[in-house]
């Protein structure tokens, strides 16, 4: 009906100024929190991104998403991405460019060499950074986290079909609490020194089978 078609076409425009829309998962709402029993949407955010309510117990990381994302996507020093429902964000995460450069630790830069062709190796190498990482407390451990980390995964490998530049490596500065996390998604400390620092950095190899 007309009106039918009125309402989808708003809809659109809404999701429109509100961001690409990424991706969209249609499940059942369960007791269970996680990434297939519930509806929500991966949007990316722009200017105009109306953000919804969230609650991850970190301030700062909340503080972020409600005070700073937008004012960051407007200077391009990162863009951020939103799982979201109809009336609240479900988590988030930022995207921004990087590299790994030839002054990390000695051993950490030979093994990461030994994987480049001897004619293509050089000072330094392309990579993406997840500045930021949070899920709301009431969806934790429901996967999204997970999620978030294929999603980058994919979304730079050339399955996915992304190929805009060139990019190697995920890094990601990793509190002490999430590092266990990171290592069961395949990131790998750039120095075994920095194994049980309260903040450290770790890296993901694009061309590895993780």
């Amino acid at each position: 009906s007309s009106d039918e078609e009125s309402s989808q076409k708003g809809e659109r425009q809404d999701s429109q100024a509100d961001g690409e829309v990424l991706r969209q998962n249609k499940g059942c709402p369960m007791s269970l929190k996680g990434v297939d029993d519930f509806n929500w949407r991966l949007r990316k955010l722009n200017e105009t991104t109306t953000i919804k309510p969230f609650y991850s117990g970190d301030e700062d990381l909340d503080d972020f998403l409600l005070s700073d994302a937008v004012a960051y996507y407007k200077q391009r020093l990162a863009v951020t991405y939103i799982i979201e429902t109809r009336t609240k964000t479900v988590a988030y995460f930022t995207l921004s460019n990087d590299s790994i450069r030839r002054d990390v630790d000695l051993k950490t830069w030979n093994k990461i060499n030994r994987k480049v062709p001897n004619s293509k190796r050089k000072g330094n190498y392309p990579a993406v950074k997840i500045g930021r990482l949070a899920v709301g407390k009431e969806y934790a451990g429901g996967g999204f986290g997970e999620f978030i980390i294929s999603f980058v995964k994919n979304k730079y490998r050339e399955n996915f079909g992304d190929r805009s530049a060139g990019c190697r490596f995920i890094t990601v500065d990793s509190y002490g609490t999430t590092t266990d996390f990171y290592q069961k998604q395949g990131f790998k400390f750039f120095t075994e020194k920095d194994e049980g620092k309260d903040t450290l950095i770790m890296y993901f190899d694009m061309l590895s089978q993780a």
